[in-house]
């Protein structure tokens, strides 16, 4: 019974040699400060994840006032949210600024089309509007590079 413990404990440190090993070998010895120096300073971050979380926050009113089946602020909301959107657009990341410029504009538009379909009063129409819309919120934080959890 001992000789299959130390057998197991020095398989075990050999295969954490080894992994260490690989790590220094692969550039495990680059510091955080060199990972830093590679991306841009982002002045803006802080300003940006600010605007995301009110845009969070409404959308989440909005879906909460669909599945109750109410249309009654959806077209302020949607106009909020453009306002956010115009605001956030001007302050893009150094990275990706292109795509982010996109749709950002992108969610402006689709925006609009949510408070038109509000305005017709009817959830049938305003909840495909409003899963268009967040879709796009999806789609960004994927090809931006953006924490989804904002």
């Amino acid at each position: 019974m001992k000789a299959s413990f130390y057998r197991l404990m020095i398989a075990l440190c050999m295969c954490s040699l080894i992994a260490g090993l690989t790590v220094i070998a692969c550039g495990g010895d680059e510091t955080a400060d060199e990972q830093q120096a590679a991306e841009p300073a982002d002045e803006n971050f802080s300003t940006r994840q600010a605007r995301m979380q009110e845009i969070s926050q409404i959308c989440g009113g909005i879906m909460k006032m669909i599945k109750e089946g109410s249309v009654e602020s959806i077209m302020a909301d949607a106009a909020r949210l453009k306002e956010i959107m115009a605001e956030v657009a001007t302050i893009p990341p150094p990275y990706d600024t292109e795509k982010y410029k996109f749709y950002a504009a992108d969610f402006q538009s689709k925006a609009d089309t949510l408070a038109m379909a509000a305005e017709t009063g009817s959830v049938d129409e305003t909840k495909p509007a409003f899963i268009t819309l967040t879709e796009t919120c999806g789609v960004c934080h994927y090809t931006c590079k953006y924490p989804i959890d904002l």
